[in-house]
């Protein structure tokens, strides 16, 4: 079409202004909708007006993993972020938003940890929508409707709708195309085995269905880390599904927590700057976002998060080096130093430390029965008492099988000229125990009473006081690898996880006490691990399991 210019000279150059203006806006306007970072950029001040947007790398990458998603690459996505970095505003506001402009069709359901929030999200996607600059490039795609014009359910006249509610909230209306989920837990209640057990049923048994076409449709997850069996473990451990895992710590870590042309393919590893085809960091310790986290401002968080500052701003629940019981402080019998090639150590006293679950509000904790065997013994090379462990055990099991289990590891206690003793908690449980087993002949029960130690969690720090002092043995043996690891996660993995925990640190804690040394006998007792079949090294831990007996001294 032929453009006229006015022969006036003031009048042509406005109407080559407006005209360059009117170009550079449809430029913008299809940058806007071929990306979904340049959509963000130009939303930003419908929002935050006042507020200069301030761009990172991250967020690159979190919208080319969104836009992937919608395009159908793959069907369910999980991204762990540290909070702070816009995960809310980019996922669950600005990318739905962005949607609509090529899909007005699309049903959402989007989810997060509280009511509030998703009435906020909720209300700043339609605060986008119907601002001037969407409304002047895509007003005239669709409309939302007046039928439907809640604050947390809306639809448009394409047939599009968008509901947002509390994760707990119940989940009524259609079914939906995209379910977005945005921190599925608090953080204050995510130490609960009850609560995070409900977030997982609650998933499974309800959301997961609500899908319209589960061959096309699909679930974005994106949330920090709380513990091993949060949504996103539980998710990543699903056998028949696949999620893209997209995880981006606040300190760099030395191994890429994604790969874009891995994960997504050439076509869009080709819309991103080649450095963030992965993590473009180098140095151990490189910050995600220094121009808003400076040094001084993670140093104050992980002070204030504690020791498992790691779930939220690392996304890895427990610490590298393990929790407060860290993995690298277990002695292996067999390979420090002046045990290679020595026999197992002669035990002075054996027991067994319980845990006991089966009240009412046990069953309602998800809490699971434990016990750990251990042998004291003297250690040559520190010149004092020290501990090996000889035998786990834990299930969910009814009192009479529960006394049933521990009368049978008293007869493997028998063995031992001094294994006679069962350490059991002075707790609701374990009181009627105590009682019932004092009632029958030979059987030495010692009540553990906690109080002087504190919580839990104190002491468990009391009893890593000794593993750092090298007095805590495990036979080199698969299972007793695997017990280190489920107690290394405490207090952030799952059951049986905090069940094992008390076990181990009841019995630590016997062992500094002195306790042990009143009953003891003179006589000391060679400790002999039976030969273990050739595949020992494959013998794997139950995920799940009503009675799992996870390793043996025979």
């Amino acid at each position: 079409m032929a453009i006229e210019i006015p022969d006036d000279p003031a009048a042509a150059r406005a109407a080559l202004n407006a005209i360059r203006a009117e170009m550079e806006q449809a430029l913008k306007m299809r940058e806007a909708e071929e990306s979904l970072a340049e959509f963000v950029k130009q939303a930003w001040h419908v929002l935050e007006p006042a507020e200069p947007l301030l761009w990172n790398w991250h967020l690159d990458v979190l919208c080319i993993y969104l836009q992937a998603w919608y395009d159908g690459v793959f069907q369910r996505g999980i991204a762990n972020v540290p909070p702070g970095t816009m995960k809310t505003l980019l996922v669950n506001v600005m990318a739905p938003a962005w949607r609509w402009v090529h899909k007005p069709s699309e049903r959402f359901l989007t989810m997060t940890n509280s009511a509030a929030l998703a009435t906020d999200t909720s209300v700043k996607m339609r605060r986008i929508i119907l601002s001037d600059w969407y409304q002047g490039n895509w007003g005239s795609r669709f409309d939302l409707s007046r039928d439907q014009a809640e604050k947390v359910h809306f639809n448009n006249s394409k047939t599009g709708s968008r509901q947002s509610l509390g994760f707990e909230s119940d989940i009524t209306g259609r079914r939906v195309n995209r379910i977005i989920i945005d921190d599925s837990i608090d953080m204050k209640r995510a130490l609960s085995d009850v609560e995070m057990a409900s977030v997982r049923v609650k998933y499974d048994h309800a959301v997961s269905s609500r899908l319209g076409n589960p061959r096309r449709d699909g679930v974005f997850l994106i949330e920090q880390r709380s513990r091993t069996n949060d949504l996103t473990g539980h998710l990543l451990s699903k056998k028949a599904q696949t999620w893209v895992h997209l995880r981006i710590p606040m300190e760099y870590e030395l191994e890429t927590g994604y790969d874009i042309l891995r994960d997504l393919g050439e076509a869009y590893a080709k819309l991103v700057p080649k450095a963030i085809l992965t993590d473009p960091r180098t140095q151990r310790g490189d910050l995600l976002w220094p121009e808003r986290f400076t040094r001084e401002e993670v140093e104050r968080l992980k002070e204030d998060l504690g020791p498992f500052s790691s779930g939220q701003l690392q996304q890895r629940p427990v610490p590298a080096v393990g929790g407060i019981l860290r993995k690298g402080d277990w002695r292996i019998w067999g390979e420090d130093g002046w045990t290679v090639g020595r026999k197992l150590p002669l035990i002075k006293h054996a027991f067994c430390s319980w845990d006991t679950a089966f009240s009412a509000e046990d069953r309602k904790l998800a809490a699971y029965s434990a016990m750990t065997a251990w042998g004291v013994f003297w250690d040559e090379e520190r010149r004092m008492d020290a501990l090996l462990l000889m035998k786990v055990w834990y299930g969910r099991v009814d009192y009479p099988d529960l006394k049933a289990k521990l009368l049978a590891f008293d007869r493997e206690l028998l063995k031992y000229e001094n294994g006679d003793s069962h350490l059991i908690e002075r707790k609701a449980s374990g009181i009627s125990m105590i009682q019932d087993l004092q009632r029958l002949p030979r059987i030495l029960v010692r009540g553990y009473d906690p109080t002087p130690d504190g919580n839990k969690e104190a002491r468990a720090h009391m009893a890593a006081q000794a593993l750092r002092k090298g007095l805590v043995w495990i036979p080199n043996r698969t299972w007793a690898r695997q017990f280190v690891e489920i107690v290394g996660e405490f207090p952030a993995g799952g059951p049986p996880c905090a069940d094992l925990t008390d076990t181990a640190t009841q019995a630590i804690m016997y062992l500094r006490r002195n306790t042990w040394l009143t009953y003891q006998d003179e006589a000391a007792v060679e400790f002999v691990l039976p030969d273990l079949p050739s595949n020992d090294d494959d013998y794997d831990m139950p995920e799940a399991a009503n009675d799992s007996e996870i390793g043996t001294y025979g």
